[in-house]
């Protein structure tokens, strides 16, 4: 079992974090991903185990970086 501990986070306040054992990751682009979520994850997070967004200079680099150290994650749309 996975705890959010195990899961070695780049930067915690940059992604929203789900489901540890979810294989899917979510990128909303430019799109705030607190807002995306709400508006259009709802009831979806325990089937996703992250979601960030581009919003910043370093947002797909923390985005890769936080999904290529969880080892259940294989998807990101």
């Amino acid at each position: 079992m996975m705890i959010e501990k195990d899961w070695q986070l780049f930067s915690k306040k940059a992604v929203l974090v789900g489901n540890l054992k979810a294989d899917l990751g979510v990128c909303t682009l430019w799109s705030p991903r607190d807002v995306f979520a709400k508006r259009h994850l709802a009831g979806l997070m325990d089937k996703i185990a992250v979601v960030g967004n581009l919003y910043s200079v370093y947002g797909l680099g923390v985005l890769i970086r936080n999904y290529l150290t969880n080892p259940h994650l294989k998807y990101l749309v």
